[in-house]
């Protein structure tokens, strides 16, 4: 700023001097001078500022000057742009007044989905739409057609831009010219009543399609009746014929009928018409056509276009009035076979006709009946002989009379009429008649009422038999729904009878008796005895064995109605007596192939003894014995030896009935177990040797003593360790040992042998059991361990695998007391087997 404000300074002062303002003289070298002047004047960034200034003072002047120019242009074009808006305007104007010089509707639409732009004018048709909004409603101010063809006409000029011209109809009946084009990407529709020959042609038309209409309603009309009727044109030629004309003739179809030129009357009646035709005048004669050669009357009128025809059936009145009695003759031959009696009266209210059950249930005089008496005098007449009831409360007899015989509402009414005096129930069931006339209807109620108490009763009776009954019943429609249930049903089933009255569905029940029974098939069996097809229908019958123990007999038996009866029969108890007679049964089998077992091998051990016993004798006592002391003692002990083993096995028989009585007795003492396995085996040293057995003997300090009969325990030991030898392979090993087991004292014998199979396990304890070759016993061994390892109150237990050889444990108290022993064993001491099996054993 201080430097700009210098440099005005110096040159102000230049022009102070002299130099910025010459004279005249000098003024031509003025300029040259000036820039002289102000160059020495001004120093170099004095000179810079000056140039700065005058450039920007230069930019300044060629705007401003820009600016003016560019301004000048626009006032021009703004002038133009109103020139020619205002000429566009006067086009519009002129274009407006134009369109509204004449009365017309115009409507606008600027793409096929669009709004339309209308141009109303309320004087534009004569009876058209009332306001702007009514215009595209055209259903509302046009007829039917015209607007069905104006909109498919517009939906085209929108859709394809095909243009209409079309002449259309108001509801008053007024012409419309409807013009549709398009131009401008718009389509254009003009209407306006039409005027002048437009209007004449649209009224032409119009009554052109409206004759058109009747004639061929006309044509619609005849082609219905039954007589032949027919056009000619003015050559005489048919023109058309109706379907009974056609049939007459012999063609199919009545245009075959006019095509053919085919004529129902004789070749004379034809000449006849065609006389009447050229003279202008009306034909009349007669003629018999058909198959059945009716006569009918022929009329023909002569028209200015030809003529018109029909033949007319002229006794077809007298067939009818003839059917009409053949009719009434049969209805009341029918009426008078039906026991509802019926009466009908006419307008007058009188009796026109009533059949044999309304004179026998009033017992009316038929002399009376001929006079035709009026509904009035029939109620009087049955008043007499007190047949009717009295009037209801509030009313004259004369009012309620009326009130039966009144029709004038057109309904049927109904009335019920109870006379004690005649022991009769009545309904009156009054029906009017359009012409004035009414048909009353006289039910006898008395029977039905009396059959309705007795099935009532009788109802009554079945549903209180029912309920009593010990089955459950249940009865099923044809629907499925459940019809009929007595109490048992429910209550063996656990269901609610209050949804049993709701009519369930056997599929309902089914899923609510699954609770107690799950059995898929049987419920599927009922379900479809009870839906399936009725000639598909068998009655079934299924045991139910449910978890509760319970069981029952289901039955179900097709009705004739459709429905199913289903029938549930608790037969618990009786399964129970069965079960219970069929184990007897059993028992008693077991108790005979015991028993057949027994001697069988009780004859067999005993056999043996007795006959070495008799041969032995048989030879002491012969004469070839000889006087051999030592052979005689030798035999002697062949006979000791076979009886002993008779007596050890009457003795195991004793002892296991013993047993089996509970009457077994035990010599209670001190037991020495050691010496009395020892004492076991030394009986059995001839057995060991042959099979070449190990023996082990194992007996802890412990288990040593204990209180016991000794003979028992011995019996048990020598029983166990002589089946093991006798199932043990030959060079096998049996172990015989003894431990404390708490209060009890164990006794196990164990062998190599082949063990024993699952399914025999449970049996190798039964009496008379034997399995194997190597058995020697009559099977009594184990059987007798048991019942003895019992009386002392232990147990014996066998553990045994194919293949592993066989373990018997038998556990005895250390310190038995009998006295300590309930009355009664807790285990049977009856060991009943299976038959047929032998004993397995390791």
């Amino acid at each position: 700023m201080g430097l700009r404000y210098r440099v005005v300074t110096r040159i102000c002062s230049a022009a102070a001097a002299g130099i910025l303002i010459p004279s005249t003289a000098n003024a031509q070298n003025a300029p040259g001078r000036f820039a002289e002047a102000v160059i020495d004047a001004l120093s170099a960034e004095e000179m810079a500022a000056l140039s700065l200034t005058l450039s920007l003072v230069a930019f300044a002047v060629l705007a401003a000057i820009l600016y003016i120019r560019t301004k000048n242009q626009f006032t021009d074009y703004r002038r133009k742009s109103e020139t020619q808006r205002a000429a566009q305007q006067a086009r519009l104007d002129r274009a407006e007044n134009l369109l509204s010089a004449e009365p017309q509707i115009l409507i606008a639409w600027s793409s096929s989905a669009g709004t339309a732009d209308v141009q109303y004018n309320a004087d534009a048709i004569q009876g058209g739409p009332r306001n702007e909004d009514a215009i595209l409603d055209f259903e509302q101010w046009l007829t039917g057609e015209a607007a069905q063809a104006l909109a498919t006409a517009i939906a085209r000029l929108r859709e394809r831009g095909t243009a209409f011209d079309l002449t259309l109809t108001t509801r008053a009946g007024h012409p419309v010219e409807a013009n549709g084009r398009t131009g401008g990407g718009r389509a254009l529709v003009r209407l306006r009543s039409a005027s002048g020959s437009l209007r004449e042609l649209a009224e032409l038309r119009d009554k052109q399609s409206r004759l058109s209409r009747e004639m061929q309603a006309v044509h619609q009309l005849f082609d219905t009746l039954d007589f032949p009727a027919w056009l000619r044109d003015e050559q005489g030629a048919l023109s058309w014929v109706n379907q009974t004309y056609a049939q007459l003739a012999g063609a199919k179809t009545r245009d075959e009928a006019v095509a053919g030129r085919l004529e129902i009357a004789a070749v004379k009646i034809q000449d006849e018409m065609a006389q009447a035709r050229l003279e202008g005048r009306t034909f009349h004669g007669e003629a018999s056509l058909g198959h059945d050669n009716r006569k009918l009357a022929l009329t023909e009128v002569a028209t200015r276009t030809g003529a018109a025809g029909l033949a007319l059936d002229e006794q077809a009145s007298a067939r009818m009035k003839a059917a009409l009695e053949r009719e009434a003759t049969i209805r009341a031959e029918i009426l008078d076979r039906i026991d509802t009696a019926v009466a009908v009266f006419d307008a007058n209210r009188r009796l026109t006709f009533c059949n044999k059950a309304y004179r026998s249930l009033w017992q009316l005089d038929p002399a009376f009946l001929i006079m035709k008496p009026e509904f009035d005098e029939i109620l009087e007449h049955l008043r007499a002989d007190e047949r009717v009831p009295t009037p209801p409360d509030g009313m004259t007899w004369r009012d309620w009379v009326a009130s039966l015989i009144d029709n004038t509402d057109g309904e049927v009414r109904t009335t019920e009429w109870d006379l004690p005096n005649a022991s009769l129930s009545l309904k009156l069931v009054t029906i009017p008649h359009r012409d004035g006339g009414s048909t009353h209807l006289v039910h006898n109620l008395t029977e039905s009422l009396d059959l309705q108490t007795k099935l009532s009763a009788q109802a009554r009776v079945q549903r209180q038999t029912l309920e009593s009954l010990s089955e459950a019943i249940a009865v099923f429609g044809q629907d499925g729904k459940l019809k009929l249930s007595n109490p048992q049903f429910a209550a063996i089933w656990d269901l609610d009878r209050k949804d049993l009255k709701a009519r369930p569905h056997v599929d309902d029940i089914i899923a609510a008796c699954r609770k107690l029974y799950q059995g898929d098939d049987d419920w599927l069996a009922l379900k479809q005895n009870v839906c399936g097809f009725m000639d598909a229908r068998e009655p079934i019958s299924r045991m139910i064995e449910r978890e509760d123990e319970k069981t029952f007999e289901l039955t179900t038996v097709p009705l004739s109605d459709g429905a199913t009866l289903a029938v549930f029969t608790d037969i618990t108890a009786a399964k129970e007596v069965e079960r219970a007679l069929r184990e007897r049964n059993e028992a008693l089998e077991q108790a005979d192939q015991l028993r057949g077992n027994f001697v069988s091998n009780v004859s067999y051990h005993l056999r043996d003894p007795l006959q070495s016993i008799i041969g032995f004798a048989q030879v002491l006592s012969g004469d070839a014995m000889t006087p051999n002391e030592e052979q005689q003692r030798e035999y002697a002990s062949y006979i000791l030896a076979s009886s002993t083993s008779l007596m050890t096995i009457v003795n195991d028989i004793l002892d296991l009935a013993s047993i089996q009585a509970n009457a077994l007795e035990l010599s209670i003492g001190d037991v020495e177990l050691r010496d009395t396995i020892m004492t076991a085996l030394d009986a059995l040293k001839d057995r060991i040797g042959e099979k070449k057995v190990e023996v082990t003997i194992d007996v802890a300090p412990r288990a040593e003593h204990l209180r016991g009969d000794a003979r028992r325990i011995r019996q048990m030991i020598f029983s166990l360790a002589a089946n093991a030898i006798a199932f043990s392979k030959e060079g096998g090993k049996v172990g015989i040992d003894a431990f404390a087991d708490g209060d009890m004292i164990a006794i196990r014998v164990a062998d190599q042998g082949e063990g024993i199979p699952d399914h025999l396990k449970s049996r190798v304890f039964g009496s008379f059991e034997t399995h194997g070759d190597g058995q020697r016993g009559p099977g009594l061994g184990l059987s007798l361990a048991r019942g003895f390892a019992i009386k002392h109150g232990g147990e014996i237990t066998l553990e045994s695998e194919p293949g592993q050889g066989t373990t018997v444990t038998i556990r005895l108290p250390r310190a038995f007391e009998p006295d300590a022993l309930p009355a009664e064993p807790a285990e049977p001491t009856e060991v009943k087997s299976e038959p047929a099996e032998m004993q397995p054993h390791g």
